[in-house]
């Protein structure tokens, strides 16, 4: 029995045991369930040696993440400032460039000048003038200009080859000059003289305005590159005020062939009231572009003595009555001239003295930029662990933040299309983009097509109908006609009580097919008319008189609240008279839409005959009647 005792204790104990060891593992499992993580990449157990490391990795990389991203941002930053080192470096070279390429232009506008003084003086004395330290002048200047093509013409291939080509024609002009006598008093221009004219003003124009002409292009070329957000007024300001050097320049020369012959030819004349009022233009555009300093000294200048000789020279060259010559007055007007373009030489360097402020002040700003940024470098190392722990409440909140932001930004580009789908229904989308861009909206459009049309018997609805009623009628009446819109080329103007204008060939241009255009849309909207019940008469339908003109026309956007598009011009006028005296359920057409749709072909035309036409007096007028399946106008 004992035996048998001691075995069933053992039973038992090693049951106990099998029960205890089955607890175990069973809390073991519960615990490893509750332990259990997710990164959301993996699930893991912290507390065993794979979740350890898989822990240990993952907070290693969000503590370093936030560190590494402010690394990178000012690694970029740094790039970013380098590059606009740069963009400063190499445009402050570019204006270097244009410096040098000015002093070369000036400079020769300026031997302009001095040759065209010497001829003028040769053919009164046999004395010559010593041009040397001009030539040398310029000489020095086309050594410093960094040297490119700056045209196809091979003088402008390369330094060496233009300095012989400046060489020859200055060696020509002085053999010239050398061996031209003074003219007696019975010689004229006319004479068998062998040495007048040997080298004339023209010579001198084609050969100076020729070089400084494609010089003027290459500094425009420059000046565009160079230019950047806080130069581009004063930049430009300087490149007119080297046009306007260039063209007293030209006109110089003009006036004094005017003093030496007594009078210019017409070619001559234009050219001279050409120049004369590019001067003006660019003065303006300079007065607008500098500072008020420099416009100040700009305003003394057009006040002073040189400017009063230069004005009285001016108003007696443009009136070119024939007379003798007159050394005396080109000698003044020469002064005069050169007195002022002194003085606005002046001014142009004053310009370039606040080119290079403005440059230097940029080279300032992009170096603090770069100490500033290796100071928030530093900053960002030193307080690394802090950002550590706030990196990972600041992920949430920037992600809560993005979506706001995001929203925000759906929102905006949803409120942007409705406002732009608001604005194309006031004002053509063409011209809504340059209104945007900032470009003037006046324009001239020297052929375009317009319609007007009227409902015939209106004020009789108006009178028989309440107000309501009205607004009801021609809301119907425009939605149908604004629905044929799309089918046509054509631009709704206006509509004003029942006065519906439409035009086509603005304010996109479309050739000669705004007429063809316009008759058809007609055709179609005088068809769909006469399916609208009046309101007064059912269930009679309306008839519409319509008028078409074709002619010029300036449209561009006036005011500022509730802006239109608004259309200027005799055109209108006529149009409108084409209405008011046609008939009911009649499209009149004038001479000029005909003549346009003769070109084409396809329409049944009917001769109206001649009508008067307030302030236009008797007018041709044609009566459109249908579309022709020929293919030819018939009338």
């Amino acid at each position: 029995m004992f035996g048998r005792k001691m075995e069933t204790s053992q039973a038992s104990d090693g049951q106990a045991s099998e029960n205890q060891t089955g607890d175990s593992y069973s809390v073991s499992t519960r615990l490893s369930g509750m332990s259990t993580m997710s990164n959301g990449l993996c699930s893991f157990n912290p507390t065993s040696t794979k979740g350890k490391w898989i822990f240990l990795i993952q907070t290693v990389f969000l503590s370093f993440t936030p560190i590494l991203i402010l690394l990178a941002q000012n690694s970029v930053m740094f790039t970013e400032m380098i590059y606009r080192r740069d963009m400063v470096y190499a445009k402050d070279s570019l204006m270097a460039d244009v410096g040098s390429l000015a002093e070369l232009i000036i400079s020769l506008q300026r031997e302009r000048s001095e040759v065209a003084l010497s001829l003028y003086m040769s053919r009164k004395t046999a004395d010559n003038m010593d041009l040397n330290a001009i030539f040398s002048r310029t000489d020095q200047d086309v050594d410093e200009v960094q040297w490119r093509p700056f045209s196809s013409d091979k003088i402008f291939s390369s330094k060496l080859r233009f300095q012989i080509k400046l060489d020859d024609f200055r060696e020509m002009f002085s053999r010239s000059t050398l061996q031209r006598p003074a003219l007696s008093p019975n010689e004229t221009r006319n004479d068998n003289n062998p040495y007048i004219n040997t080298v004339s003003e023209d010579d001198i124009l084609n050969f100076y305005s020729h070089a400084t002409g494609t010089l003027l292009n290459a500094l425009e070329s420059d000046i565009g590159d160079a230019q950047s957000s806080n130069n581009w007024r004063i930049i430009m300001a300087y490149f007119n005020l080297v046009k306007i050097l260039e063209s007293m320049g030209i006109g110089l020369v003009y006036g004094l062939k005017f003093y030496n012959e007594g009078n210019l030819n017409i070619d001559d004349m234009v050219s001279y009231v050409r120049h004369s009022a590019l001067v003006d233009e660019y003065y303006k555009q300079v007065k607008e572009l500098v500072a008020k300093d420099i416009q100040s000294v700009l305003e003394a200048l057009y006040e002073g003595d040189g400017y009063n000789i230069v004005s009285s020279s001016s108003r007696e060259i443009l009136s070119n009555e024939e007379s003798d010559e007159d050394h005396e007055r080109g000698q003044l007007y020469f002064e005069g001239c050169t007195k002022f373009t002194d003085s606005l030489i002046r001014i142009l360097n004053m310009t370039t003295d606040q080119i290079k402020d403005i440059r230097e002040q940029a080279l300032y700003d992009t170096l603090l930029a770069q100490v500033w940024g290796i100071f928030l470098l530093i900053v960002v190392l030193a307080i690394s662990p802090v950002l550590v722990v706030l990196a990972k409440n600041a992920i949430f909140t920037i992600q809560v933040f993005a979506q706001s932001v995001q929203k925000k930004a759906l929102d905006m580009k949803r409120q942007e299309r409705k406002r732009n789908r608001l604005i194309y229904k006031m004002l053509p989308k063409i011209v809504v983009e340059k209104l945007s861009s900032g470009s003037d909206t006046a324009e001239t459009f020297e052929s375009v097509t317009l319609y007007f049309s009227t409902v015939a018997g209106f004020s009789e609805i108006t009178n028989s109908c309440n107000a309501i009623q009205v607004v009801q009628f021609l809301n119907t009446l425009y939605t149908v006609m604004d629905s044929k819109m799309d089918d046509f080329d054509v631009y709704k103007v206006e509509t004003i009580s029942d006065s519906y204008l439409v035009a086509s060939g603005l304010p996109k241009k479309n050739g000669d097919k705004h007429a063809v255009e316009v008759c058809n849309m007609a055709l179609t909207l005088r068809n769909a008319a006469s399916l609208i019940v009046r309101p007064d008469k059912r269930p009679q339908t309306i008839e519409i008189k319509a008028g078409i003109h074709s002619g010029c026309i300036v449209a561009g956007v006036v005011g500022s609240k509730m802006p239109r598009y608004c259309l200027f011009g005799d055109t209108i006028n006529t149009a409108s008279r084409m209405q008011s005296r046609s008939l009911p359920g009649k499209i009149q057409i004038s001479m000029e839409t005909k003549m346009m749709l003769d070109v084409v072909g396809g329409f049944i035309i009917e001769n109206r005959g001649a009508i008067e036409v307030k302030g236009k007096g008797m007018l041709d007028t044609f009566w459109l009647v249908s579309h022709d399946s020929g293919g030819h106008n018939r009338a």
